[in-house]
């Protein structure tokens, strides 16, 4: 049987050029690459029949040899890929053993980061601020700040922080994992335009979604460009934007600008457990939110809408709040709260007669108000300490 598999194969081979060496492949040998090389010690018929490399990609190729390239993100560093004892493509290029290539490596005060498809090493150290590449020595007390950190479903700690100069404005997102290792650093930037994250919220999948705002006509989220729906400029922010972000694989989901014509700014976000994600800001004038759903900021200036993990609006109220601070929300209720001013009607209750701190409940699938809780602002009592 053997002997008649030889023959097959020979056979199969038979296309291949004949040996230029004195004296000619012996019988049962075939020429690869100018050599004699015996046909049992052919690797491979087809790519099947190769062994499998750690991180690595293979194929049989024309000379029946298993040929061995590395996966996006690794690297066979130390040079073994194709020797039958190898460990495949070991080196992660987001390590600070092999950051972006087998030869860089970083300090013990930085960290290896990615934007877009470059990696390189970047200062870890608090007392700089080093976004897209810019090394600056700002002090902190020169750099607006904006942190959040949040817990998902398997226990990773992420992080997500603002940091601002006079040259750019940048996220920087951090994921620990349960041990507190570091897994990796993404930045997300914009050095054109202006990119203010607000706040952040983890769903029941592990997504990160950021919110926030951003001026200009067209900003680049981490790859995805965000068309601003507003036609004029604000010194803060007149879009807002809400990004789903993919913490096991480090990339942006979706990104989406949200907002009306001429002013719109997303302070607060949370979600339900449920699949649907709640946003709140503040908004000018009207806003056709989608063919069935319009605000009118006459009825108050702050906005409270619910939307499917699609960033599709479910419904959208417009409030009476003079600020809102945050929302929190389960499965039944919408939770917004803030301060409201003189005669704050929020359809369920009594009018607000006086400046007061307020609690509204919004119902989670239709965003009507079930209750309404205010605590009057009394100058006296907080002079007072009571």
């Amino acid at each position: 049987m053997k002997r008649i598999s030889l023959l097959i194969l020979a056979l199969t081979l038979s296309s291949l050029p004949q040996c230029n060496s004195d004296p000619d492949c012996a019988e049962g040998t075939a020429q690869i690459d100018s050599r004699c090389v015996s046909l049992d010690s052919l690797e491979c018929q087809n790519t099947e029949q190769c062994p499998l490399r750690v991180h690595g990609d293979v194929e049989c190729n024309a000379n029946y040899i298993c040929s061995y390239t590395c996966a996006e993100g690794f690297d066979d560093c130390d040079g073994d890929l194709q020797d039958g004892l190898s460990n495949g493509c070991e080196s992660d290029l987001l390590s600070q053993q092999s950051c972006g290539g087998c030869d860089t490596s970083c300090g013990e005060e930085q960290y290896c980061t990615v934007n877009g498809q470059e990696s390189r090493c970047a200062n870890l150290s608090f007392s700089e601020l080093d976004i897209a590449g810019q090394n600056t020595t700002q002090p902190l007390s020169q750099t607006l700040l904006l942190g959040t950190i949040h817990e998902d479903p398997d226990g990773n700690t992420l992080i997500q922080w603002m940091g601002k100069t006079d040259s750019i404005d940048g996220v920087v997102l951090y994921k620990f994992k349960t041990d507190h290792s570091l897994d990796w650093i993404k930045e997300i930037y914009d050095t054109t335009f202006s990119i203010t994250p607000s706040d952040t919220v983890v769903d029941g999948d592990g997504n990160l979604w950021i919110t926030g705002g951003f001026k200009g006509e067209d900003v680049n989220f981490a790859g995805q460009t965000l068309s601003s729906p507003a036609s004029g400029a604000n010194d803060f922010a007149t879009n807002a934007f809400l990004v789903q972000f993919n913490v096991s694989t480090a990339e942006v989901n979706q990104a989406w600008a949200i907002g009306n014509s001429v002013y719109t700014r997303a302070v607060a976000i949370s979600e339900d457990g449920q699949g649907n994600i709640y946003l709140a800001g503040s908004f000018s004038e009207t806003w056709d939110v989608s063919t069935d759903i319009g605000l009118d900021s006459s009825n108050g200036p702050i906005f409270v809408m619910g939307l499917d993990n699609n960033a599709t609006p479910l419904w959208a109220r417009a409030l009476p709040f003079d600020n809102l601070q945050d929302i929190v929300s389960d499965e039944n209720r919408v939770y917004a709260i803030g301060f409201s001013d003189n005669n704050a009607n929020f359809g369920v209750g009594e009018t607000v007669k006086e400046p007061s701190a307020t609690v509204l409940a919004l119902n989670a699938q239709t965003g009507d108000s079930e209750w309404v809780y205010t605590d009057s602002l009394n100058t006296d009592d907080v002079e007072s300490g009571t």
